[in-house]
């Protein structure tokens, strides 16, 4: 008989491709594999369903925001009254998210043989489960307790989540999270055996476009499903006036305010480059979009916490495809530049990327696609990742 594997999620399985690639993962080995989370918006289930066609996993839901049953609105009323309580003082499971106690029920109704949870409420969720005896894995995709900055947190139940990391870190069957500097320091913080490293990478892109270009720009590219300050952006702009031997295009992928565009338009003065704003796509569009493009960017900060210590989705997208990279120079960015140096750019400073800016010869570019796709493969193609979470998902299933 196959074993049961329940994979429990607080998002929609197109917005969370760690969790969908998991999925397919433990399903190619056999296992019976669920998916329990929430509903939250028809145009996303759409997406959801469809990248679920013709795949022997069951998608499972604890709780519709969308339904306007009484227990649904119920549902809603406790989540702010919760995040209310909280923002005064009172920390309370509601403030994790909707509907805690159905999603435990839910996830025992599964009588799973492991269960392996994402997000906050999931871990949550988790540390229930242990305690009730259940087999638990945690996917820590972020440090929760330390992804905000201090005047968000108090919308968040911070002794709450500390708790739960803690059980989850030294009790949990099974840990892992997405990078060696990430594993290590949350690993130090709960004085716990280092959490495993799964790279929330993906499958290099086999057959890369033949681009046709009409003009002379360096195409950069930026993804991200919420574009928005504090993000580096408004220094990369500035960086660009400061390059007149170079020609840059920046492209923005993702949702955008249109007083934010406004920001960054008024800031670029230097009438050598242009930014474009382009929508959102779906995931599985992605690789073959960022193919058409040259240098790919991931500027995040190095605060709060979790910003430095993980790495990017979009490095791994962007690297998939052979693109170079700039990147901040974040621990968790950094902890690939010795498989990639001279691929990746590092900054510490707007002077450093205004150097880097003015330093990139659009001739060199094509001709590094080759060898960064031919280290991607070797180490960090989602085929590897995939076969290390099925060997450890097995190992503590049996």
């Amino acid at each position: 008989m196959s074993k049961s594997i329940c994979i429990i999620s607080h998002q929609h399985l197109c917005r969370n491709p760690r969790v969908f690639k998991e999925a397919i993962a433990l399903e190619k080995t056999g296992a019976k594999v669920t998916i329990l989370t929430i509903v939250y918006n028809q145009v996303l289930l759409n997406e959801d369903n469809e990248l679920l066609k013709n795949k022997k996993i069951t998608y499972v839901f604890y709780h519709d925001t969308l339904s306007t049953r009484i227990g649904s609105l119920k549902n809603k009323a406790m989540v702010k009254l919760g995040r209310w309580m909280n923002s005064i003082g009172l920390e309370n499971k509601w403030a994790l998210g909707y509907a805690p106690a159905l999603c435990l029920k839910m996830a025992l109704k599964q009588k799973a043989d492991l269960y392996i949870c994402h997000q906050e409420l999931p871990m949550y969720i988790g540390t229930k489960l242990l305690k009730k005896g259940k087999k638990v894995a945690f996917d820590i995709e972020d440090w929760y307790t330390n992804d905000l900055l201090p005047e968000a947190q108090k919308y968040r139940p911070q002794q709450l989540l500390q708790r739960s990391e803690s059980i989850a870190l030294t009790l949990g069957n099974l840990v892992y999270t997405t990078s060696e500097p990430m594993a290590k320091e949350i690993a130090k913080n709960y004085q716990a055996k280092v959490p495993e490293v799964i790279f929330n990478t993906f499958n290099s892109l086999t057959t890369l476009p033949i681009k046709t270009r009409e003009d002379d720009y360096i195409k950069l590219i930026w993804i991200s499903q919420t574009i928005g300050p504090g993000r580096g952006l408004e220094d990369f702009v500035t960086s660009m006036n400061e390059i007149h031997n170079n020609s840059f295009e920046l492209n923005l992928r993702g949702n955008i305010s249109e007083d934010y565009k406004l920001v960054l338009l008024e800031i670029l003065k230097n009438h050598n480059h242009r930014i474009n704003f382009l929508p959102s796509i779906p995931n599985v569009e992605i690789q073959a979009d960022l193919a058409n493009y040259d240098i790919g960017l991931a500027l995040e900060p190095n605060f709060p916490p979790n910003k430095d210590l993980t790495i990017s989705n979009k490095i791994f997208h962007y690297l998939s495809v052979g693109l170079p990279v700039i990147a901040s120079a974040t621990k968790g960015q950094l902890s690939l530049k010795e498989d990639f140096e001279g691929l990746l750019y590092y900054y510490s400073c707007q002077n450093d990327l205004s150097q880097i800016l003015s330093s990139i010869q659009k001739g060199d570019l094509a001709a590094k696609k080759d060898e960064i796709l031919s280290i991607f493969r070797e180490k960090y193609d989602w085929q590897i990742a995939e076969k290390k979470i099925q060997k450890l998902i097995n190992q503590h299933i049996s």
